[in-house]
């Protein structure tokens, strides 16, 4: 018997989707009995990215339904077809908040440059969920003329509004907005603040230099990180006594973030990082040990050698690492000596790092790892011992 069921059940959109029935989803697109099948139509539309499909989404930014009328300009702004242009640009008048959200980020994606009056404009939305939109937007298209808009919306009341412009101006990358940037380090959100650290590092202006060691104290870690990190992007030695002090933060990584930038600055901050290696507490040793190794400074080599004597386990294994990296024959007699280090996490470190360096030295007091009884320790020294091109290598893995 011929069954009607399946006339009047609703579209499979998932089905559709995967056989890439463009016309069903348009169909799909317009079935009036639920809203949520037409937005995931709206959705798949966007996914196929067909050119049939911008004429039938541009309608449903009308869809009575919010929902569905946010999908359709979502997955115009992926498209990108500039068709979509002016309805988007009309959408931003709607009188659901929700919608003219939506046409903002779409025409963020889009990228026309149409839009972005009408966008500077919108950051005066009463919805702040539109200016958080409008903002992200005009950072993507990245047009000069919303310089003055974005800085205006730093003192917006929204919190993610001014973060979205701090980021936007940041896009954007006119020095007209240093100052601007620099005013946003204080601002009372948090997330503003570190947006504001994370521009500034990207713009590299030495007008930064003074906030930014200023927010090396800020109260929120992240910033206090950000602010480091930008302080070594920069690179201006006005911040290597700072960045010194920042290795006593009481974050890890704040420590390890200053270590760093220290280390890209070079010069004189390497100064400060041996003697935080020779006077700091374990953490602050800990994290510099890594950065002297990138550093790639000769002055490095001695505080590390004497580093595989410390009493941290931790320390005593980074440093071994690091001289591996640096690959200076110089540290071959120590690591050999650090072979009867009593822990074994240490001892296999010092056995990669004489693997690395590749001195003929290293080779017989590595081949005494032969019987070992840990399986990791002699097939790290079976790598060592080939690095080394020693052999009794070849003895050693027949032992393992």
């Amino acid at each position: 018997m011929f069954s009607l069921k399946g006339l009047f059940s609703p579209p499979n959109v998932e089905q559709l989707r995967v056989e890439g029935n463009v016309e069903g989803l348009i169909k799909a697109l317009s079935y009036r009995k639920d809203a949520n099948v037409r937005q995931a139509a709206a959705k798949a539309l966007g996914e196929i990215g067909d050119a049939r499909v911008v004429r039938p989404l541009i309608t449903a930014l009308e869809d009575p339904v919010s929902t569905v009328a946010m999908a359709a300009a979502a997955s115009l702004g992926k498209i990108g077809d500039l068709q979509a242009v002016g309805p988007l640009l009309a959408a931003l008048q709607n009188e659901r908040e929700e919608v003219r959200r939506g046409a903002a980020g779409a025409l963020g994606e889009i990228g026309n440059l149409r839009a972005v009056e009408p966008l500077a404009v919108a950051l005066g939305d009463k919805g702040e969920g539109v200016r958080q939109s409008a903002a992200e937007a005009l950072g993507k298209i990245g047009d000069t003329r919303a310089l003055e808009p974005l800085i205006a919306a730093l003192k917006d009341k929204d919190e993610i509004v001014r973060r979205n412009a701090v980021e936007a101006l940041g896009q954007i990358g006119h020095p007209r907005a240093v100052e601007p940037l620099i005013a946003a380090l204080k601002d009372e959100g948090k997330y503003v603040r570190r947006a504001a650290a994370r521009v500034l590092e990207k713009m590299g202006d030495p007008r930064a230099v003074e906030p930014l060691i200023a927010a090396l104290t800020d109260e929120n870690t992240r910033v206090r990180h950000a602010a480091a990190k930008a302080l070594g992007a920069i690179g201006d030695r006005r911040a290597v006594g700072p960045l010194a002090a920042a290795l006593q933060d009481k974050d890890r990584d704040v420590c390890r973030c200053a270590a760093e930038s220290l280390a890209r600055i070079g010069g004189p901050a390497i100064d400060a990082l041996v003697a935080a290696m020779q006077t700091g507490g374990e953490q602050m040793r800990n994290c510099v040990v890594e950065s002297l190794a990138k550093a790639g400074d000769p002055r490095a080599m001695e505080p590390l050698v004497a580093a595989l004597q410390d009493g941290d386990i931790s320390v005593r294994g980074s440093s071994a690492k690091a001289l591996g990296e640096i690959g200076d024959r110089q540290a071959v007699e120590p690591l050999i000596a650090a072979l009867g280090d009593t822990n074994q996490w240490v001892r296999t470190a010092v056995v990669e790092a004489l693997g690395k360096i590749g001195d003929a030295r290293a080779a017989e007091p590595l081949a005494a790892f032969r019987g070992h009884r840990d399986q990791r320790l002699r097939m790290v020294a079976i790598e060592a011992l080939d690095k080394i091109g020693a052999s009794s290598a070849a003895d050693f893995a027949s032992a393992a």
